[in-house]
């Protein structure tokens, strides 16, 4: 995927979350968001050519390192 279309589909995600949230369905909301913060990383790995892994948690431990080697993270945090 591109990146507009990993933003695209977190958009969806993420108005989906509060349909879901607005029925009372949260179990399918926390999924919902879930895939929606997922996709958001996997466009932040996408815009600067890092490698995209299949599997969500390897894309959190990969996200994490990109922005620790760029120091994008808040020190102490």
């Amino acid at each position: 995927m591109r990146y507009k279309e990993y933003l695209e589909k977190a958009r969806i995600l993420a108005r989906e979350t509060k349909i879901d949230i607005l029925h009372a369905c949260y179990n399918k909301a926390t999924s919902a968001l879930w895939f929606a913060v997922e996709a958001l990383f996997r466009a932040l790995l996408n815009q600067y050519r890092q490698p995209i892994p299949w599997r969500s948690g390897t894309v959190i431990t990969r996200v994490f390192s990109f922005a620790k080697s760029y120091g994008l993270l808040m020190r102490g945090v």
